[in-house]
């Protein structure tokens, strides 16, 4: 997975704290089970026609087709956030701070 700082869909400290790690690793690219201090809680995103995709596990790969008949998909649970989607939608993850 990779995160950039123009996804307007991520949390602002998400973005940053995964670009601040970017920046410390060799290769320069990021890992998707390292977010700092934050913890995935929630894995989800709605589409523009309602439906709400939840991923729940690590590998649990979801995947719809939009009434508008876009294709949108989110994969990762509580360790990664992964999008495939073809249109806009809503980010509905939620994010707590580890100890």
């Amino acid at each position: 997975m990779t995160i950039s700082e123009d996804n307007p869909n991520l949390p602002e400290e998400l973005v940053a704290s995964a670009m601040r790690e970017k920046k410390e690793k060799d290769d320069g690219q990021i890992t998707p089970y390292s977010f700092g201090a934050t913890k995935i809680v929630l894995n989800s995103i709605r589409t523009p026609d309602g439906t709400v995709l939840m991923s729940k596990d690590e590998h649990d790969f979801v995947r719809y087709t939009d009434k508008n008949g876009l294709r949108y998909a989110i994969d990762g649970g509580n360790v990664f956030l992964k999008r495939m989607c073809a249109g806009e939608y809503e980010e509905l993850s939620e994010y707590e701070a580890q100890d």
